[in-house]
């Protein structure tokens, strides 16, 4: 799903990903920073789903069911909670059906799980989904930006590793791959420790589970 991040003047990001997802921020003012998600698989557009003409009147969200399977194919989504649109739930659970996870890791090896995924329908048509985010939490890094780092102007990636407890809380984050850059880094894993996520079940049972994500952080003029 897309992380867009635009405006006029210098502009602050930094991107997290989970599935091929990620988060969505209108265009923001000069001199403001909008760190947010996005994937190692990169964006994944949903618009392409919608049939032509039909456009979200306001901001909607499909709440999914999705069963991940060991090798991180999608199967059997379905709507947990809908939009009020059957058009936009129908488009969703299209685009969920054809996309790819990342593989879900238990007790060390990859494994089958069901867990949640929401698509947000945007009336701009920038549409984005993410999975297992609990509803009330952010998908972005906002606030987390160093300060430092956004007056040097410091960018860099970070892939981060770190375990979704059966209470959908974060445990042990760490780096995987280095940003380059000792305050990104710790920033990166301050970030995803906040996180909060639905848990992912194996046979209706809450399990714990091994999750990673890239986090970009960019400066923009």
């Amino acid at each position: 799903m897309e992380i867009k991040i635009g405006a006029m003047g210098a502009i602050f990001g930094a991107l997290c990903v989970f599935w091929s997802s990620s988060g969505f921020a209108d265009p923001l003012p000069p001199n403001q920073y909008s760190p947010q998600p996005s994937n190692e698989h990169g964006p994944v557009y949903c618009e392409s789903f919608l049939p032509i003409g039909h456009i979200p009147d306001t901001d909607r969200t499909t709440w999914l069911s999705v069963h991940i399977l060991a090798d991180g194919e999608i199967r059997d989504a379905t709507v947990a909670h809908s939009s009020g649109r059957f058009d936009l739930d129908d488009a969703a659970v299209a685009c969920a059906s054809h996309e790819h996870s990342l593989p879900a890791i238990i007790n060390g090896s990859p494994a089958e799980i069901v867990w949640g995924a929401k698509v947000e329908w945007r009336p701009t048509g920038h549409v984005y989904g993410i999975f297992g985010r609990a509803p009330g939490y952010p998908a972005t890094c906002l606030g987390f930006y160093p300060g430092a780092a956004r007056r040097n102007h410091e960018s860099g990636a970070a892939l981060v590793s770190f375990l979704i407890e059966t209470d959908g809380t974060v445990r042990q984050p760490a780096i995987t791959k280095s940003s380059g850059l000792e305050d990104l880094d710790d920033a990166a894993l301050a970030c995803v420790l906040s996180w909060r996520f639905v848990p992912a079940t194996v046979n209706g049972s809450p399990v714990e589970l091994g999750w990673r994500a890239n986090v970009i952080w960019t400066y923009r003029e």
